[in-house]
């Protein structure tokens, strides 16, 4: 079933769900991303008794029934040197003195202006590295330094103007009736002039407008991700760590956020995510790490760290990387 706007526009079997809301561009952003290099590619035959795949294995199989070959556009990811803006060296973290260490001997340098998302299993240690890099845990051994200077040497004012923080939980950034009341407040705290002319360019550069006079406890989980994105960037922060940044948000919304983000990053911010959604990392990330085990043990541009991965990694990847090793997205495909 397929609904828009609350009216249900479509029933049937999935393989022809999918043909129908191909049709539709904004639509066409829900389709899984195999089936969808598929149909934008116009590989399967209306004369044919061919069905859309729907999965990796049935994508691979399709392509080797009919002898397809893809060719790849990467996108240019430009190299970046000098002073880094976060340097993590042989960090242990853990919660209690008999708790076993969730960070143990982490190492990690991140340069001004990169993308990196972090990437790995439940309860590796995500979260709890993006909490010890803005002071809210404390490690148990190491050194975290912000723009050279360590991090205890930060007070916390200058902290949080200079670094943002999204939690996993971002009513806890909510204290406000109204999401454009959340707004105006930061502005206000932060000593801004033209509090409303502010909070309105938020709420119109993140599209959530008609939020605007409702509780932000009383919006989605996807909504409430936008407007504690929005809190945290009237600061202006020259550093946002995101944890999980996508979680509940539709495929349109994801888009629209990830260009948000690549536009603040190639204008010089310094993004860190964390995120279990292969396909967003591989789209708009200029690096990848891998932790586990709580250490950092791999780090590289997405096309060769997903590549060398085979349980993390994208449903494009796992489908033709035989013949395409560094293919990651259907949007860089197209056949020969």
């Amino acid at each position: 079933m397929i609904m828009e706007e609350g009216k249900l526009t479509f029933t049937g079997n999935v393989e022809e769900g999918v043909q129908h809301a191909v049709q539709d561009q904004k639509m066409a952003e829900f389709i899984p991303e195999v089936p969808r290099l598929f149909l934008a590619e116009n590989l399967i035959a209306t004369s044919s008794k061919d069905t859309v795949p729907l999965t990796v294995v049935a994508g691979k199989r399709f392509i080797d029934r009919h002898g397809i070959k893809f060719q790849q556009r990467k996108r240019i990811i430009p190299s970046l040197s000098g002073d880094p803006a976060l340097k993590i060296e042989h960090v242990d973290f853990k919660y209690g003195r008999n708790s076993p260490l969730i960070l143990n001997d982490l190492g990690l340098t991140v340069q001004r202006g990169e993308w990196l998302s972090i990437v790995g299993r439940n309860g590796t240690g995500k979260s709890t590295l993006l909490k010890c890099l803005m002071g809210m845990e404390k490690a148990r051994r190491g050194k975290i330094t912000v723009f050279n200077r360590k991090l205890a040497k930060w007070e916390s004012g200058q902290l949080y103007r200079m670094v943002g923080y999204l939690s996993q939980n971002p009513a806890d950034h909510f204290s406000y009736d109204t999401v454009l009341e959340e707004l105006v407040n930061r502005a206000k705290q932060l000593g801004l002039a033209e509090h409303q002319v502010i909070a309105e360019s938020m709420l119109t550069r993140l599209k959530i407008n008609a939020l605007k006079n409702k509780n932000p406890h009383d919006t989605s989980g996807g909504e409430q991700q936008l407007i504690a994105l929005g809190i945290i960037l009237i600061a202006h922060p020259q550093i946002l760590l995101l944890d999980e940044p996508t979680k509940g948000l539709d495929p349109l919304r994801k888009r629209s956020l990830g260009k948000l983000l690549q536009k603040l990053q190639k204008a010089g911010m310094t993004i860190i995510t964390t995120s279990h959604d292969m396909s967003f990392s591989a789209t708009y990330a200029t690096r990848c790490a891998m932790l586990f085990d709580g250490k950092i043990t791999s780090t590289a541009d997405p096309y060769s760290f997903f590549a060398k991965n085979f349980f993390y990694t994208t449903p494009i990847n796992r489908m033709v990387r035989d013949q395409l090793p560094t293919a990651l997205v259907w949007r860089e495909l197209s056949h020969e």
